[in-house]
């Protein structure tokens, strides 16, 4: 940020002062782990923690038919089936598992022709 290029852009530099570190001292080792351990949050798109997959596969949580294994009546209906994380935004990936989801549920309580179905 200090460099020719940058003083010619006017680019300012950050302040990255952390009051809860402050008395480790100004750009430490100590006071940069304490800067990573309060500001390294997870900001992304959660995924990935109850993998589906074949009961075949050791690493599943997850059914085909999301239903939890060992565990009677609880499914699991969001991005955390994916078994891997995909290169975009998830969302539209989760409207699909979700859609899938209510037609396994409808077909698992014979609900399919009814008009609870259809709405």
């Amino acid at each position: 940020m200090s460099s020719e290029g940058m003083k010619k852009i006017l680019a300012p530099q950050p302040d990255l002062t952390l009051k809860a570190c402050a008395h480790l001292g100004n750009k430490t080792d100590g006071y940069w782990e304490c800067y990573a351990r309060h500001m390294a949050l997870p900001n992304e798109h959660f995924c990935c923690t109850a993998k589906m997959a074949p009961l075949t596969d050791p690493m599943g949580v997850v059914s085909p038919r999301l239903s939890v294994r060992g565990v009677s009546g609880l499914r699991v209906v969001d991005a955390s089936v994916m078994p891997e994380v995909v290169s975009t935004n998830p969302m539209a990936t989760v409207y699909v598992i979700a859609e899938k989801a209510s037609d396994i549920i409808k077909q698992d309580w014979s609900l399919e022709n009814t008009k609870i179905a259809s709405k």
